[in-house]
């Protein structure tokens, strides 16, 4: 939808945008890849008395449920369920004590996280229909780690954390109409001994 005005004796246009004071709502789903690095981990595991060798991935899924509330064109407040995927990583060498290993594995190895994050938005007008947005939060997670033994038996979980860490991130959102807009948007989330960051790409739908 396209609102005309007439300026100077000539015609433009001007995107139709949400109005202030709109509440949103939307998904979003991409790539998340975390900073962990297996030749760190095998470097921790060497301070801790072992030899091994270690591969990473470090690369998942990751997706958000977001909602907000738009309080003027250019500034707005958002909580979203998070949840970032997994850290997964395969190590051989020599472990000695198998129960020791394991609990020392936790001390080092990297998490990836779920949680909520809360966020404030600031936006900016670029083109019209487009707008590119920062914003900055807390990050409110939950990670586990857990082990599987390739010789037999069940995974077993050995480490659960939570915390608290920022959150930053920003993107360009292009509206469609005055009720639906898509974005695509990068994001960071610090969780304890790394950080992670999420690609994704959404659609937000704003109530009248």
């Amino acid at each position: 939808m396209l609102a005309f005005l007439v300026t100077g004796g000539r015609l433009s246009s001007r995107p139709a945008q949400a109005d202030d004071g709109s509440w949103y709502m939307g998904v979003s789903v991409g790539a998340s890849k975390s900073a962990a690095d297996a030749a760190e981990l095998d470097a921790n595991l060497a301070a801790l008395g072992y030899s091994t060798t270690s591969t990473l991935d470090d690369t998942d899924i990751g997706w958000k449920l977001f909602g907000g509330y738009q309080w003027n064109p250019n500034l707005a407040v958002e909580a979203a369920l998070v949840d970032l995927g997994q850290v997964t990583s395969r190590i051989s060498g020599n472990f000695g004590d198998l129960d020791a290993f394991v609990a020392d594995v936790a001390r080092v190895h990297p998490y990836s996280a779920r949680g909520i994050s809360a966020s404030i938005i600031g936006e900016l007008p670029v083109a019209q229909r487009f707008r590119l947005f920062g914003k900055v939060g807390l990050f409110f997670w939950d990670a586990d780690i857990d082990a599987r033994f390739e010789l037999g038996g069940q995974p077993i979980s050995f480490d659960s954390k939570q915390g608290v860490d920022p959150v930053f991130g920003a993107g360009v959102k292009y509206h469609i109409n005055k009720k639906t807009a898509l974005r695509v948007e990068w994001k960071r989330y610090e969780i304890d001994r790394d950080s992670v960051q999420l690609f994704s790409a959404g659609v937000e739908y704003r109530f009248p």
